[in-house]
Formats: structure tokens, sequence, C-alpha cells
């Protein structure tokens, strides 16, 4: 069986991707065709540039060339349904599966550009033999909106980040992060506004003598000022912004911390029903969770007790460093590395099993 998987993202950030890639390497001989700072071919792995029209281009054009051979088509996001329209277009026969990994509703999207991602990105709904999501709050939404005979497969976002090798030199660069008489809270959404940082910045004025913390990853220079600004005007002096760190050193800092922070706003649906690889971040490096009222988080707070959910940050973060131990205790016990290998397994096996139905050897 041979697979021809597309993404227009990057494998060396995206947790998601990369189970993906394991997946359809337990199915079949894949080809992978992903983005990156630079064109390269590493055997059965090439990326191209992730920025600039002609690198699209050049994505579309060698999917379709790379298309001639296979059996499968894996479509991961929306920047890759526009070649596999084309492949299809050209080899109707071909087997789609397709990662829906985002929930954009067309009606809801303002730009332009966007509305146009969702017409390639229903078109290809209709043509893919199995469709993905991220979680079961968007299976029962998609099939709705879609109008589709059944829920997609919610393959969830489990993923851990991988480790290098450069800790001792991590512990020297970040000691004074991480004092001994503090609790360390981290979010790893940077100093996005729209993700409530303000407001969590804001809640940090109540633990100054025993909790700080990092705000951790990309961020655009004007919501930097409003958080700076924020925090010079609260005299708030416990929050520290860090720029986005390779994954190596994100484990770190995760791995030092005690609380993970995941926020998201409630604007739309996309953004309602997250479907977090974060959360599951800091979950699989044992520490629990404060995040905000979103239903995907909060069903998981409480069905797992790993942590709190509350919009008031301030709340939030009381109880769960006042149950800290309790909460770590049910993070380790539920939020198992083998939980990942599972999640991966049960895609593999519904897979196989459409393979089966369409005498197909996988």
């Amino acid at each position: 069986m041979k697979i021809l998987l597309l993404s227009r993202s990057n494998l060396k950030y995206d947790g998601r991707l990369r189970e993906l890639l394991k997946v359809s390497n337990e199915i079949g001989d894949t080809i992978c065709i992903t983005a990156a700072e630079v064109n390269r071919t590493e055997g059965k792995k090439i990326t191209i540039k992730d920025k600039g029209f002609f690198s699209y281009i050049r994505f579309i054009l060698l999917s379709i060339k790379l298309s001639k051979k296979v059996n499968i088509l894996f479509v991961d996001n929306r920047l890759a349904c526009v070649p596999a329209l084309a492949i299809w277009a050209i080899r109707k026969k071909i087997l789609i599966i397709q990662d829906v990994r985002e929930l954009y509703i067309k009606k809801e999207i303002k730009r332009i550009r966007g509305k146009i991602g969702c017409f390639f990105e229903e078109k290809l709904i209709k043509k893919a033999d199995i469709i993905l999501c991220a979680n079961k709050e968007r299976a029962a939404i998609m099939k709705k909106i879609y109008h589709l005979s059944s829920e997609p497969y919610a393959f969830l976002n489990m993923h851990m980040l991988e480790k290098n090798a450069c800790d001792d030199e991590y512990a020297q660069k970040y000691e004074q992060l991480f004092p001994n008489n503090s609790k360390v809270l981290i979010s790893t959404a940077g100093c996005d506004i729209s993700r409530m940082t303000d407001k969590l910045v804001l809640a940090m004025r109540e633990y100054k003598e025993t909790a700080i913390l990092l705000l951790v990853g990309k961020s655009n220079e004007e919501d930097i000022n409003i958080i700076n600004k924020l925090m010079r005007d609260n005299r708030i002096n416990n929050v520290f912004i860090l720029p986005q760190v390779a994954e190596g050193e994100l484990k770190y800092l995760i791995s030092k911390s005690d609380i993970g922070v995941v926020s998201y706003s409630q604007v739309d649906a996309n953004n309602k029903y997250c479907a977090s690889g974060k959360i599951y971040e800091f979950l699989y490096e044992g520490k629990p969770v404060v995040t905000t009222t979103n239903p995907p988080l909060k069903n998981m707070c409480v069905e797992f007790e790993i942590g709190y959910s509350d919009d008031a940050f301030v709340t939030a973060i009381k109880k769960t460093i006042d149950n800290i131990e309790e909460l770590k205790y049910n993070v380790e016990k539920y939020f198992k590395p083998k939980e990942i290998e599972n999640n991966n397994a049960m895609l593999i096996q519904h897979i196989k099993e459409l393979l089966r139905r369409l005498d197909l050897d996988a």
C-alpha cells in the first residue's frame, strides 16, 4: 500500500502531524510532503518552504507528480486540499483520508482568503473516504453542518514534546525563573490577547509573593506592548515573557514548571470547541492545568480531575495550587505515554477496517 501524505505544516513543530505520519507509516509505504524553512529531500520526507506563493505552487505541482503511483492520499490541513482536489480530478478512484484539524466555518470567517480555504476544504470533505477531526465535540458539529451520514473519526490531539540533550544548558539559562519558594505557571500562547492573556497577567497580581507566570511563544509586537504596559501600570513583576523556543527547550520549561495554563477565546466555533494540543503537552509532562471554560477543556478537567476550568483565572489558579498534589496524582494516573500509542492504534485499526471492506490490502 503506497501513501502520499500532504501537509503545509512543519514536522519539527507540529506534534499532531508527527503522530499522523506514524499512523500512515503503519498503514503503508509513505511519502510525505510537508513545510519547513528550506526545500529539502531526505528519503521519503520532502519539505518545501512554508512561505511564498511560488513555494505553494511548487507544493501543488510536486504533490500531483508524486500521486501517480499511490493508493491513498492522506491530506492534512486546508492548504493541502487544493492539490488533493486536483489529484482526485485526475485519479477519481484514489482513497482519501482527510484530517480537518481546525473547525473553520465559512459563515464565521471574515477574510476572503479564509472563505476560499473553507470552500476547498468543504469540497474535499464531500470526496473523502475517511474524515478525521480532533475531538468528539467537533465531530458532532461537523456531522450537522456538512450533512454527513456519520460523524468524523475523532483522532485526539495527543502528543508529547520531543526531548534533546541540552538540559544542562537550559538549567543555567533559566535558573532565575524557577525559585524554590514559588509555584511556576506556564502558558505557551505567548502574549496573544485573543487568548485572554491580559486577564491571566492581571490575575497574577494576587500571587506576587507565591507564584510566577511564564508566557512562552511567538507574539506580535502589539500584544507584547499591551502586556508590558499592563505589567507596568499594575506593578506586576512576577510575569516573564519568553520568545518561541525549540521543542526540546519548551519541554524543559514545562518540565520545570508546576502548572500549565491553556486559554482560548470563544468568539467562534474553532476556538470555542478548541482541540488543544497544548493541554496534552502539559499533561504528558505530569502537570495539572488551569483552563478557560471552553467545553472540551472543561470536560477534560471535570472528567479526569486534572485541573480547574474557570475564566476567572484567580479562582482557578488558587484551587489548582491548593490541590496540586491530588491533581498531579490524577494526571499521572490517566495520562501516560501509552495512551498516545493507543490513540494511534485505534486510528490505524479504523483505517484498516475500511481497507478490508474495500478489498484493499493494508
